[in-house]
């Protein structure tokens, strides 16, 4: 009888060779439900990083895998270190697509029946002050440290914090979708679902200064509405870079990405006494318990102040 080995840990990196059994899977979610192609991108990981878990350890992927390897792998993720959230978002990929092959009749069980999900820490969002806000909206916007594309820059950081938008969502914008004259514009979010958000006065004339005088200068590779200096649609990386840049400009000791803007949007709103379910729909979230978390944030501010100022506290 061949002995199985133990399977090593299992580091996240370049995707491999894809099993057919997988791309299979894909191709129906992206051709029967239209998912979007950064949670394809997603699924795609976390499958083929089980398969290379399996090849470590002599098993046949997907064919042998039961309900007790996937526990092992779940294990060894967290040994790993990989966050509870992480840990879930990889079980519900597995989840689907061990379904989907019983639906198909290509396995017999499906081996994550009764696996529980993670238990996920509640960690609040990290947010950015208006007045920080402010200082990398003007630190990207400074010609002396923002490079060639100053315009362009503050344009990208004032319709994050404007709008509330995903980064990718803001990397999608093409010019059909700008109305900026009736105060909105249209994007496509998770799922391909489309949402019209509304744009500041600032972030419209930031976007309209940098539509005038800096995006004519580069050659017209593409119809998005952010493009590089070599006409090439902004990429999520570039996005991030824009604000490093701008956040270590506008000496905030902390690194600060484009969700920081996003949790920013919300938690600001909160606090301005916008509605909730006005502020899950601006998020383009699905359920408003995901929109939940920032009254969590007001709650913790509160109980800072009390804790910093109250004689007894």
């Amino acid at each position: 009888m061949k002995r199985r080995r133990t399977p090593q840990p299992i580091k996240n990196g370049e995707i491999g060779e894809i099993p057919p059994s997988v791309t299979f899977w894909l191709d129906h979610l992206r051709i029967e439900r239209g998912l979007a192609e950064n949670t394809l991108s997603a699924y795609r990981r976390d499958l083929v990083d089980l398969a290379r878990h399996c090849k470590a350890g002599d098993l046949s992927f997907p064919e042998k895998v039961t309900r007790k390897d996937l526990q092992d792998y779940l294990k060894t993720l967290s040994e790993q270190g990989i966050s509870a959230h992480s840990r879930q978002r990889k079980l519900v990929a597995l989840r689907g697509f061990f379904k989907f092959l019983v639906r198909e009749n290509r396995i017999g069980e499906n081996p994550t029946d009764l696996i529980l999900l993670p238990r996920k820490d509640r960690r609040l969002p990290h947010t950015l002050s208006l007045e920080q806000v402010e200082a990398v909206i003007e630190a990207a916007g400074d010609p002396e440290r923002s490079g060639k594309t100053p315009l362009r820059d503050r344009a990208v950081v004032e319709l994050l914090y404007s709008t509330g938008m995903r980064v990718s969502e803001l990397c999608g914008l093409r010019p059909r979708d700008l109305f900026l004259g009736e105060g909105f514009l249209r994007c496509l979010g998770k799922g391909s679902k489309e949402r019209i958000v509304p744009v500041g006065d600032r972030a419209t004339l930031a976007l309209q200064k940098y539509q005038d005088k800096e995006r004519p200068m580069v050659p017209a590779g593409d119809d998005r509405v952010f493009l590089s200096i070599r006409g090439l649609p902004l990429n999520r990386r570039s996005v991030y870079e824009i604000l490093r840049r701008s956040a270590l400009h506008a000496g905030i000791g902390h690194r600060v990405h484009p969700h920081m803007l996003r949790h920013s949007y919300a938690t600001h709103l909160l606090a301005n006494d916008a509605e909730l379910f006005a502020i899950q729909e601006l998020l383009g979230h699905s359920s408003v318990s995901s929109t939940e978390i920032y009254t969590h944030v007001e709650r913790k501010k509160l109980l800072d102040t009390h804790g910093r100022f109250h004689p007894r506290p």
